[in-house]
């Protein structure tokens, strides 16, 4: 009999694409997974059976991230094109649904409000907030200060943060022509994350230090000695 110790896992499925793999994602019912190449590919993985569907072919642009809505209705992507497509996954074979064209801007972050069918994607300086429901832009949102690095949705859908030079500045979803909040640092934020039970903010910077904030309290913390940027928070 084997101990804990000596189990080993094993490979139940395997499947490539024809370019290394930008970004990877499981639907929240853990049935579905996407993944994306720097190919422009998007394959859609069922582990019912472990059969795949291939939603865009080669463009000759990467695809470099991807996301699923929070109740797995529909998955969005976007790349190196600027194009942000959305498909609907209700039933049957995934249905595309719209394609947003975006020239000049690569699109590398897109997240998914965590209770509406919103989703933010990344535009250089601006980030803009997609309505799947009414087809419609919700809001359009100038971080100003520079490049949008990341981007973070607060769990109860209620608030939207961005993070760049000079720190992070947050939007009030409920009324997006309210001043936004300013978490200022003297250097620049990469990576940006609200805690699940919706009380802080915590923000990975590069000049090696993680900061972060009770939400509704001015004074941040500080972590200090990292031997590099922190890039990713969870």
């Amino acid at each position: 009999m084997k101990t804990k110790a000596q189990l080993e896992f094993q490979q139940t499925w395997r499947g490539s694409l024809s370019d290394y793999v930008t970004a990877i994602a499981w639907s929240p019912d853990g049935c579905c997974l996407a993944a994306c190449s720097a190919a422009g590919e998007v394959m859609l993985i069922s582990l019912l059976g472990f059969q795949s569907t291939l939603l865009q072919s080669e463009t000759g642009y990467s695809i470099d991230c991807l996301a699923f809505s929070h109740d797995g209705q529909f998955l969005a992507i976007g790349g190196q094109d600027g194009q942000v497509k959305i498909w609907l996954l209700q039933s049957g074979l995934p249905k595309l649904i719209t394609t947003l064209e975006n020239k000049s801007v690569w699109v590398d972050r897109l997240c998914w409000n965590l209770t509406k069918h919103e989703i933010a994607f990344s535009l250089g300086k601006y980030v803009q907030v997609w309505d799947a429901d009414t087809q419609q832009v919700a809001a359009t949102l100038n971080f100003e200060a520079s490049t949008v690095l990341d981007l973070d949705w607060r769990r109860d859908g209620k608030y939207l943060a961005l993070a760049g030079y000079q720190g992070a500045r947050v939007w009030n979803a409920t009324d997006w022509d309210a001043e936004e909040e300013a978490l200022d640092i003297p250097s620049a934020t990469v990576a940006i994350a609200w805690s699940p039970d919706n009380q802080f903010i915590a923000e990975g910077n590069l000049d090696s230090t993680l900061s972060g904030m009770e939400w509704g309290n001015p004074a941040p913390w500080l972590m200090q000695g990292f031997p590099g940027k922190v890039r990713q928070l969870a």
